[in-house]
């Protein structure tokens, strides 16, 4: 009888000498499920076939081996590491196990959290999706962590509560404002930017909004954790667009 072919995970990220190019320079990565995405992550080689995820503060994705939990304050040893199994090849899908609890796999909790905890199957396939990075982007390596050090002062939260708003000068470092400035630029360049709808609206950009560099603005800023301040820690969900 005539032998099947299979291709595992490890044969789709191959870094063989054809991709080895590529795969000098970093890539970058949202892991997707549904509409909820997680990062973006600079995806890096780990051993054994495996992969890990660097954040933009420089930590990695990272499962403790003592309890399961999941957080952003890896440094890259052997608690980071994934190893991909394919679901769907054609779709990119994936799971992700992890390598510090070999029975484990990453999932997505009821309340969006990523969790190592049972959860169902479709919580554990995630899309990876790749994105091109920019050179000059403050957001190659993927995003800032919420930090207890941050927050409103008393004459800030008491504009927002008698006033509605907020003066917040200086919190956007003007390199993430050129990065932004540069993709708003860049995508009114294109063509069918700027749309005349049915119903007389004008509609500009309307992918816009899911830039890198213009997410960066808040995921890559204070703007993160003060967001947070005003409405909840762990409230605000990431990569939406």
């Amino acid at each position: 009888s005539a032998e099947t072919a299979t291709v595992g995970a490890s044969d789709l990220w191959s870094l063989s000498e054809g991709m080895q190019r590529q795969e000098q320079a970093p890539v970058l990565v949202h892991l997707r499920n549904g509409s909820v995405r997680y990062g973006p992550y600079c995806r890096e080689k780990a051993p054994g076939n495996r992969f890990r995820f660097r954040s933009k503060n420089s930590r990695y994705l990272r499962v403790i081996a003592e309890n399961g939990a999941v957080d952003h304050a890896g440094k890259g040893g052997h608690q980071c590491h994934f190893s991909p199994e394919p679901v769907d090849q054609g779709a990119n899908v994936f799971r992700l196990l992890t390598a510090s609890c070999p029975a484990r796999y990453l999932g997505i909790s009821s309340t969006g959290q990523l969790t190592t905890e049972p959860v169902s199957d479709e919580s554990q396939h995630f899309v990876i999706e790749e994105h091109a990075m920019d050179p000059l982007s403050p957001f190659g390596s993927g995003f800032c962590s919420f930090d207890d050090s941050i927050d409103f002062t008393d004459e800030q939260r008491r504009s927002f509560v008698e006033e509605g708003i907020v003066h917040l000068p200086s919190v956007i470092s003007g390199v993430f404002v050129e990065a932004a400035l540069r993709a708003i630029n860049a995508a009114l360049l294109q063509p069918g930017s700027v749309t005349l709808r049915e119903n007389g609206n004008v509609e500009t950009c309307p992918m816009l909004g899911q830039h890198l560099d213009i997410q960066a603005l808040l995921h890559g800023t204070p703007l993160w954790t003060l967001t947070q301040r005003l409405l909840g820690r762990n409230k605000v969900a990431r990569g939406q667009g």
